[in-house]
């Protein structure tokens, strides 16, 4: 559901800011989680990422959030956190909380509950 772009960008800002997701495949779910809120959703979760991603050079970084290393990645997402604009702030919260959703195990089933009923 995401361009590879807008994938590599978010599995960056992964490794910045969630090391635990190391290895996962998140992107996915995140993508998931924005398609459900709806379409309107889904392309502000894409501008959003392509707006991380080239935001570094606007910010005197030399190179976009992909290439940083991961110490300059973190203060990227740290001045997202923490700016002025509340559309931005509000655009990584709901990215955050989409993260966190997508990190926490699944609920266990309840026993029997993948099970054909009896006599079936």
């Amino acid at each position: 559901m995401l361009p590879w772009q807008a994938a590599r960008t978010l599995y960056n800002i992964l490794d910045a800011r969630w090391p635990e997701a190391a290895g996962r495949d998140l992107a996915p779910a995140i993508a998931g989680d924005f398609a459900r809120r709806g379409p309107g959703a889904l392309r502000g979760l894409r501008l959003c990422l392509a707006w991380l991603d080239w935001a570094p050079l606007a910010c005197g970084e030399r190179a976009r959030f992909w290439r940083l290393p991961r110490p300059a990645r973190r203060r990227a997402l740290a001045r997202w956190e923490r700016s002025l604009l509340p559309p931005r702030r509000r655009t990584f919260a709901a990215l955050a909380a989409a993260i966190e959703s997508a990190l926490r195990p699944a609920p266990p089933e309840a026993p029997g509950a993948a099970q054909s009923p009896p006599g079936a």
